[in-house]
């Protein structure tokens, strides 16, 4: 497996956490904004090294990020819609 994988398979799971932890509490924004920040730096800044991960696939890395706020963002409109 190429490091972008493992990268991708834990940004992603991130995103399930986050969903998981911010429909137990109500705080969603405030959870689902530290679940990205945290977890997303831990991700580039830690793992990026040890797995040298080019600048290559640091640009492939971009896309799934906007497609995990846009995924972030729908959870957010299906959580207010249940609220109301």
């Amino acid at each position: 497996m190429k490091s972008r994988h493992i990268l991708l398979i834990v940004f992603f799971l991130s995103i399930i956490l986050g969903g998981i932890i911010s429909s137990i509490y109500d705080y969603f924004i405030f959870w689902s904004i530290v679940n990205f920040t945290l977890i997303n730096l831990a991700i580039f800044l830690f793992w990026g090294k040890r797995l040298k991960v080019t600048y290559q696939e640091e640009n492939k890395l971009i896309v799934p990020i906007r497609v995990g706020f846009i995924i972030l963002g729908i959870m957010l409109v299906i959580k207010y819609i249940a609220i109301y």
